[in-house]
């Protein structure tokens, strides 16, 4: 059985133990306490194997910001080269933010981020 992202996100979701210590909140960016904050960003490389072709390429990344500030659950259309998607994903994974809050409270906040992939030069 396939799964699409939203489906698997509500699946992971709804598996969360709710007993722990505090409760995480799903909520929109307009409702945190501050703007995201990102504290490490990492920028993805351009694939080894398609230097070669030197094509450009472009990814766009659903993915949720976790209490502590984590990248969690990253998902990537399918329309995208494999490649670029791996080497997206793989840097997005590094990317750490200062956790997000509403009301005072820890917060998962669902955020979109499109990576643009340009040649390196030739020589």
């Amino acid at each position: 059985v396939s799964l699409m992202p939203d489906d698997a996100i509500e699946r992971q979701l709804a598996g969360m133990d709710t007993r722990d210590t505090f409760l995480t909140l799903l909520c929109p960016q307009s409702r945190l306490d501050r703007p995201l904050a990102p504290v490490h960003v990492v920028s993805p490389r351009y694939p080894a194997e398609l230097r070669s072709e030197g094509a450009p390429g472009e990814v766009k990344v659903d993915f949720f910001i976790d209490a502590t500030g984590r990248v969690r659950m990253p998902a990537v259309e399918t329309d995208v080269h494999p490649s670029f998607a791996r080497e997206a994903v793989a840097a997005l994974m590094e990317w750490r933010f200062a956790p997000p809050t509403s009301g005072g409270q820890p917060a998962l906040v669902k955020v979109e981020q499109s990576f643009r992939f340009a040649p390196p030069p030739r020589g």
